[in-house]
């Protein structure tokens, strides 16, 4: 019995426009990634990604400025054609949010920054349609829950977080090396 397998090769590099909105009170976050994704065998893949996202969200004083930076971590299950690539799995998100708040001019009130850290467990789908035999267009989709939190608070209420449930699309480009 003679098996054919597959060349591995060395993985496939990814760079993706993304947005991702968390169900606390917060607006889309938008941003980039970069990825870099290694076949361990036919049927698995990891993959890790950076992520830098910024949003604006208008509050009852003003407004805050949200900044994010992540990186996330995932073991995908995967299944290939010659015309898509289907993977799927579960990882970790883990990064920094920076919540600053700017207040309405002249309203006399003064913004406070809150920095912290947030994360949590992810589960993670991807679907690229193979252009030539190295490139690929790519989707993804993520949804997680962050255990780890950063809150805004306006007058002792909550008025934006990096909280609870959040999802992100991201579309992109990929390259096999």
């Amino acid at each position: 019995v003679v098996s054919e397998r597959r060349q591995l090769g060395l993985g496939q590099f990814g760079a993706y426009a993304e947005a991702r909105v968390f169900f606390a009170p917060t607006d889309w976050t938008v941003g980039w990634a970069l990825s870099f994704e290694r076949s361990l065998t036919d049927w698995l893949a990891a993959t890790v990604d950076v992520a830098v996202e910024r949003s604006e969200v208008d509050v009852r004083n003003g407004r805050a400025e949200i900044d994010l930076a992540s990186g996330s971590f995932a073991l995908l299950g995967q299944a290939e054609t010659r015309r898509l690539a289907v993977r799927g799995g579960a990882g970790a998100r883990v990064g920094t949010a920076r919540i600053q708040g700017v207040p309405d001019a002249g309203s006399g009130l003064a913004g406070d920054r809150v920095t912290g850290v947030w994360g949590g467990p992810l589960v993670e789908l991807r679907v690229d349609f193979p252009k030539r035999s190295t490139t690929s267009l790519s989707l993804r989709a993520e949804v997680g829950w962050a255990l780890a939190s950063v809150r805004g608070l306006e007058n002792g209420q909550l008025a934006v977080g990096v909280d609870d449930l959040w999802s992100a699309v991201s579309v992109g480009l990929s390259i096999r090396l």
